[in-house]
């Protein structure tokens, strides 16, 4: 149950989804880290892409979360 706005923004206005992570480090410090783009498929399915392109993105931001959960607060039921 992901909001799809990040992908059929991507898919209407022909722009890449680029992953964008930033950590704390001490204090007032942050990093922040650009990632590739995500692949996005064009099958000529649309509603199938998307689901594809949320899919990778989901992924990203997992692997990040697992990397580093103590960077992470959720405030809402998942």
């Amino acid at each position: 149950m992901t909001a799809p706005a990040i992908a059929r923004l991507g898919y209407r206005f022909g722009c890449p989804i680029i992953p964008v992570r930033f950590e704390r480090l001490v204090g007032a410090r942050f990093r922040c880290t650009v990632m590739a783009p995500i692949e996005m498929m064009e099958t000529g399915d649309a509603a199938r892409d998307v689901v594809a392109s949320m899919t990778r993105v989901n992924a990203v931001l997992e692997g990040w979360i697992r990397a580093r959960p103590e960077q992470w607060l959720w405030v809402h039921s998942r």
